[in-house]
């Protein structure tokens, strides 16, 4: 059908513009070509994902891809897609790219106290880490921040450096025994703990399984029979008796052949004593001692703490804080330690055993001195074979079979 303008009905001439109501094959064409957009080269992000976004919302502006196909090349739903589309449209890129998080947020603390804090860790916690720096500016300056905000600002300052070490070997963590006291761990850690300020000592940490407590912790100069004996004893006196104890394989609690004097001084007590054979099967004192190595040096360096006698005194209230903040729970809340009976004497029960041959004329040596027996027949003159015992107090006992035996130094 032809329309004109001045058609009449019955008139077979027709003057004027004719208008075809079907358009040709060329207009169809024309309409049917897509103008793609260009895409940006740069914008202010290191993302390539920021890109590949404002890409797709650009081939679904321009009709090349549908909404199911943005929807499921980014990961959206409808409503955010129409969303980004409307910030294209407008040219806000940079809100498309940054999910319309842009400017300063309405939460966010002011500048003043971030200059302040970061004032204040710079010339007093240089060496804390964000965790630690949290905690020490509420406890000492009244600042109440959370320990991620302290650390996203002390990345974008310098002050701390992230730390992401590859594992070279994953080791399978041990479930957490189920009752408190039924396992502790006992290591000594070798540090400078009192800085520049002494000389490097040991801390000895003795940590409870299943609630992650430090139960005990006191510090000596060097890791010996005497310290890993006189934590224990102080651990059973103020706690009671465990059921197991879990050391390393140091020399002094573990001997190659035969049973160490710590093992048997456990053994008499009736408590089990278990060596790791790695660092990892008793790495809840381990990560521990790893901990303790920043905050309790940093600790002591705020009391002032100058040699080991002081830091001793020092260490619990250390510890009660530790445990107030850091301690869990364990799974049943029943205690497995046992009461230490009247009829043991710690400084006798943790004792080192050495064996000497009495000699005819009833004397003996140990440690570079001569010691006579006393109440011995001189008549007999069997050679007989000693058990000396060294006691925790520093007393010496001498036992010739069961019978406990008199003895003393030559005028």
């Amino acid at each position: 059908m032809i329309i004109g303008p001045k058609h009449k009905p019955g008139c077979k001439c027709i003057s004027g513009p004719v208008i075809s109501a079907r358009p040709t094959r060329n207009q169809r064409a024309q309409r049917t070509v897509r103008k793609f957009p260009s895409f940006p080269k740069r914008i202010h992000s290191n993302a390539p994902h920021h890109l590949v976004r404002i890409e797709v919302i650009s081939l679904f502006a321009c009709g090349a891809i549908t909404i199911a196909d943005a929807c499921s090349i980014l990961k959206r739903g409808r409503t955010q897609i129409y969303r980004y589309l409307a910030l294209y449209r407008r040219g806000a890129l940079e809100e498309m790219v940054g999910d319309g998080r842009v400017g300063r947020a309405n939460n966010a603390h002011p500048a003043h106290l971030r200059n302040t804090v970061l004032q204040i860790i710079r010339a007093e916690y240089g060496d804390y880490g964000p965790t630690l720096a949290a905690e020490v500016l509420a406890e000492q300056h009244g600042i109440e921040l959370s320990a991620e905000t302290v650390r996203q600002w002390m990345l974008a300052d310098g002050l701390w450096l992230a730390n992401q070490p590859k594992r070279l070997k994953v080791h399978r963590p041990r479930t957490r025994k189920r009752h408190f006291g039924e396992l502790i761990q006992i290591d000594g850690s070798r540090h400078a703990w009192l800085e520049d300020r002494a000389g490097v000592s040991v801390l000895m940490v003795l940590v409870d399984d299943a609630t992650s407590r430090i139960q005990y912790m006191r510090m000596f100069e060097s890791e010996s029979w005497r310290a890993y004996a006189e934590v224990t004893k102080g651990y059973i006196l103020a706690h009671g008796r465990p059921v197991r104890i879990f050391t390393d394989k140091h020399s002094s609690v573990r001997l190659k052949d035969g049973e160490s004097d710590y093992t048997a001084s456990l053994s008499r007590l009736g408590i089990a004593h278990s060596h790791a054979n790695s660092a990892p099967s008793k790495g809840r004192v381990e990560r521990m001692n790893r901990t303790l190595q920043d905050r309790l040096v940093k600790y002591l360096r705020r009391r002032n703490a100058s040699s080991i006698e002081e830091a001793n005194l020092m260490l619990s209230e250390f510890v009660n804080s530790y445990n107030s903040k850091f301690a869990v729970p364990a799974v049943d809340q029943s205690d497995m330690h046992r009461p230490l009976d009247d009829q043991w004497n710690l400084d006798e029960v943790f004792c080192r055993v050495s064996k000497r041959v009495l000699s005819r004329n009833h004397t003996f040596s140990f440690e570079a001195q001569t010691y006579v027996v006393l109440g011995l027949n001189p008549a007999n003159r069997p050679a007989r074979t000693l058990r000396i015992e060294q006691r925790l107090d520093g007393s010496m006992a001498v036992f010739c079979g069961n019978a406990k035996v008199a003895f003393r130094q030559p005028n």
